[in-house]
């Protein structure tokens, strides 16, 4: 069976058709320096949207239909976080330049919930998820002086149900 064929529900745009509009996405990070060539780190990021809109088509959500018509409001919440291990096993020109490799797991938690009424008829529906992910990837620091470092992170989870992620900082 495809994971296509497994999935339930209405292909929505949360910020057309539920005003689940822009949000920035604070995030925060600790790095411990192990040593020379090593390094452990850990990621958050978290977002929280609300929303109310008049839908303009059905939606089906957790086996609840939400009517054309209905308001409804609703409520996503997200969290990602991440730690990892850099080991940067390449050392050129005494730490002009170093590369090596990244190892992470992340962790996606989201609580989406709609809650509609249509004709005196009130429903709600909520979906909790909460993903864990491992990836691979590369570290490359440039030190061109002692008070600048140039860095590069790339990881990515090959082939999941949903496709493959790829992320990148600079």
């Amino acid at each position: 069976t495809r994971f296509d064929d497994e999935v339930r529900g209405t292909d929505i745009n949360l910020e057309r058709d539920l005003d689940l509009g822009e949000e920035n996405f604070p995030e925060g990070r600790l790095i411990w320096y192990t040593g020379p060539k090593s390094s452990l780190f850990f990621d958050a990021t978290w977002a929280n949207w609300e929303g109310e809109e008049t839908l303009s088509q059905t939606v089906d959500i957790r086996d609840r239909t939400f009517d054309i018509g209905a308001r409804v409001g609703s409520e996503l919440d997200f969290q990602r976080y991440r730690i990892g291990w850099v080991w940067q096993f390449i050392d050129a020109s005494d730490g002009l330049i170093r590369f090596g490799t990244l190892v992470d797991i992340r962790a996606v938690v989201a609580d989406f919930s709609i809650e509609g009424e249509l004709n005196n008829v009130s429903q709600r529906a909520e979906e909790n998820l909460t993903v864990p992910l491992a990836s691979l990837g590369f570290a490359l620091d440039i030190n061109p002086f002692k008070a600048a470092n140039l860095f590069f992170r790339g990881s990515g989870i090959p082939n999941t149900p949903y496709g493959y992620f790829i992320s990148g900082e600079a």
